[in-house]
């Protein structure tokens, strides 16, 4: 049995090759038969904009400790001091932390 990818997968892979996505993208490349969502798919690209920013912005930095606080992931660096970034769920969920 094949290995179906979900929709936030296919316009996650869609958005490292192209940068960007049209309606016509969507219908055609996306979803295919099924009727479009759009708020979803819209949020789906703000959630892949905000995890190419997290990665840019902490490319540089040592993270060495992650919090899931308040409804809110956070993370702190060698160099933070006593302060901690907020970051977003998909980031979060990728930073391994080695003790």
């Amino acid at each position: 049995m094949a290995n179906k990818k979900t929709i936030k997968q296919k316009i996650f892979e869609w958005l490292d090759t192209h940068e960007y996505l049209a309606d016509t993208d969507l219908q055609d490349k996306i979803y295919g038969d099924r009727p479009i969502n759009l708020s979803t798919s819209l949020g789906y690209e703000r959630a892949w904009q905000r995890l190419q920013y997290d990665r840019k912005f902490f490319k540089h930095r040592k993270i060495i400790d992650k919090k899931h606080f308040n409804r809110s992931y956070i993370v702190k660096t060698k160099d933070s001091g006593d302060a901690w970034y907020k970051v977003g769920k998909e980031f979060y969920e990728e930073i391994q932390i080695n003790k």
